[in-house]
């Protein structure tokens, strides 16, 4: 394991940990938007929602696990392809990631 994480590791988990409640909040949010449904005349949603690249940005950046859960849990985004198969290969990256860093 790298000196860099055997000395930062709790700021790590840490870390991961926030940004995990921080994905499944923010998909949360963004479905209750998505249930508040949308202008009969422009066929836009009522309410400003969270963009996906947000969405699928929150997952790479650690919080792949709360967003996979979070996909599941409020019913969001799970017909989408780039969600299915985006959300565990951020995932997947991630795990990588760590990996590596534990090797050098």
């Amino acid at each position: 394991m790298s000196d860099l994480l055997k000395t930062y590791w709790p700021v790590w988990t840490i870390y991961l940990l926030l940004v995990n409640i921080l994905a499944f909040i923010m998909y949360g949010i963004d479905k209750k938007k998505a249930a508040a449904g949308k202008d009969k005349k422009t066929g836009r949603s009522v309410k400003r929602r969270i963009p996906e690249a947000e969405l699928l940005g929150a997952a790479l950046a650690g919080g792949g696990i709360g967003a996979y859960t979070a996909m599941f849990v409020f019913h969001h985004k799970t017909k989408r392809i780039k969600f299915l198969a985006g959300v565990p290969i951020c995932f997947l990256l991630d795990v990588l990631i760590v990996i590596f860093l534990c090797r050098w």
